[in-house]
């Protein structure tokens, strides 16, 4: 069996079902003696991870509970990673190529 790629449509479902998700957390299906309650919020996250898969499926959840703070850090941390990646290709000189042999070379000529 094949490892699920997250894929565009994968992700746009995770959005429209988070978002479904958020929307029936607010019905209340049943009020619990001790205070809590039953709400149907947990349906479409499992759906999702019914659809694409129990790592996607964990992400979706994870998605729905966190603060949108640390949902735009998770989403941008893919740029502060790279920025780290490309200070260290920098300082070591690799990225440079000499133009009259054509091999790579470090940062001395």
């Amino acid at each position: 069996m094949s490892k699920p790629k997250l894929s565009t449509r994968c992700l746009a479902e995770a959005a429209i079902l988070v978002a479904l998700a958020q929307v029936l957390s607010y019905i209340k299906l049943m009020e619990l003696p001790n205070g809590g309650s039953l709400t149907p919020a947990m349906f479409p996250l499992l759906l999702f991870a019914v659809r694409w898969g129990v790592k996607p499926g964990l992400l979706a959840g994870f998605a729905l509970h966190l603060p949108a703070f640390w949902i735009y850090t998770c989403l941008k941390f893919d740029q502060i990673a790279k920025t780290v990646w490309c200070v260290f290709r920098l300082r070591s000189g690799k990225w440079i190529k000499r133009i009259s042999t054509g091999k790579q070379g470090g940062a001395s000529a």
